[in-house]
């Protein structure tokens, strides 16, 4: 039972460990001082360390107070009993690995019960083994703070931290649009949306909030090169499927007739295929000549909406537009010039299309 519980819990911290260690190894240089005041990032020798047999989150080699380090740094979003006993295992483990102090921090995300350092292990008063490590709640550091100084780097974890606000939020992420080129964009309010939807420091009308200004920048998401590579090859896999099914398909077919030495309904059953897959291959190009049509009149479309609200931008819309093929995505930017509060705004939109 309890297994079975770890592993749930596992199960539903792997977005947030995916995110995050995603983050913070973009950002680790300055990510790491922040949780580890007087630490610096050993980059040129981070890539040396090896955790074949260690499973811990994030281990880095820093300097910490003029002497090399070895930093271990677990992420964790809830109640989890076994924290300690792992976090004990896995500075014993990196400490006989690489003979170097170790400096463990857990990191929690969300409100939760946590243990008290430092780990004791006891014979009635005699103390046998003690192991120091360092906790960081999120909940209990100031989101105002960060943004003040401008630490952009620390953004994504803002809904999760103290003195969160709908408006201090959406300063962020329009502090985070000026500084990073739209794909960067993209994967930082990806992650900055996963920290907000399991917030504890904000209510549900809160979130909502944040997440209803956010919509303005779904479309961004969605060209985003990843995401586009990643929809183009579950298409290539979802074709070689159905092309394997229908092989498949055929040539059962083709035996059982063989079977029952029926070879004129087996030529028959060819024609018929051959006509099918005719008919299907010309209903697919009426299909796709409808799609053009139809991505034609969108892109007038949005020229025309463009032309209307700001017509300084109307020849940048003209040119644009026509790398878009998809009508569901000029519709969307329909949309989005219609609810912009303003021309740099669709500026913007419309500079992101080819970005």
């Amino acid at each position: 039972m309890a297994r079975r519980q770890r592993g749930s819990q596992r199960q539903q911290q792997q977005p947030y460990d995916t995110a995050l260690k995603a983050l913070i190894g973009d950002h680790a240089a300055e990510i790491i001082p922040e949780f580890v005041p007087e630490a610096g990032l050993v980059a040129e020798q981070n890539s040396e360390i090896k955790r074949e047999n260690i499973r811990a989150d994030l281990v880095y080699y820093i300097q910490y107070r003029n002497q090399l380090h070895v930093l271990n740094l677990e992420l964790q979003t809830g109640t989890d009993s076994d924290m300690e006993a792992r976090i004990v295992r896995y500075h014993v483990d990196l400490h006989l690995e690489y003979r170097l102090p170790v400096i463990s921090v857990i990191l929690y995300l969300f409100n939760a019960k946590m243990p008290e350092p430092p780990y004791k292990e006891l014979s009635g008063d005699e103390k046998l083994m003690v192991v120091e490590y360092r906790i960081i709640a999120l909940w209990e550091l100031d989101a105002r703070h960060y943004v003040q100084q401008r630490a952009l780097y620390m953004y994504t974890f803002l809904p999760a931290m103290a003195g969160a606000s709908v408006e201090l939020l959406k300063q962020a992420i329009q502090e985070m649009r000026e500084r990073y080129n739209p794909q960067q964009f993209a994967k930082h309010l990806a992650r900055f949306k996963t920290i907000l939807q399991r917030s504890r420091t904000l209510s549900e009308e809160e979130k909502q909030a944040v997440e209803g200004y956010m919509q303005v920048y779904d479309s961004l998401i969605d060209n985003d090169p990843y995401f586009q590579r990643r929809l183009e090859e579950k298409s290539h896999e979802r074709a070689q499927e159905l092309a394997q099914e229908l092989a498949q398909e055929l040539a059962q077919k083709l035996a059982k007739q063989r079977e029952r030495a029926l070879q004129e309904q087996a030529e028959k059953g060819i024609r018929e295929a051959e006509e099918r897959a005719a008919k299907a291959a010309k209903e697919a190009e009426e299909m796709k000549e409808a799609m053009e049509r139809e991505a034609q009149g969108m892109r007038q479309l949005v020229v025309e909406v463009v032309e209307d609200r700001f017509p300084s931008l109307a020849d940048l819309a003209r040119k644009q537009v026509v790398v878009v093929k998809q009508p569901d995505m000029l519709r969307q930017l329909v949309r989005l010039v219609l609810k912009a509060p303003d021309e740099a705004m669709v500026n913007w939109l419309l500079s992101s299309l080819s970005a």
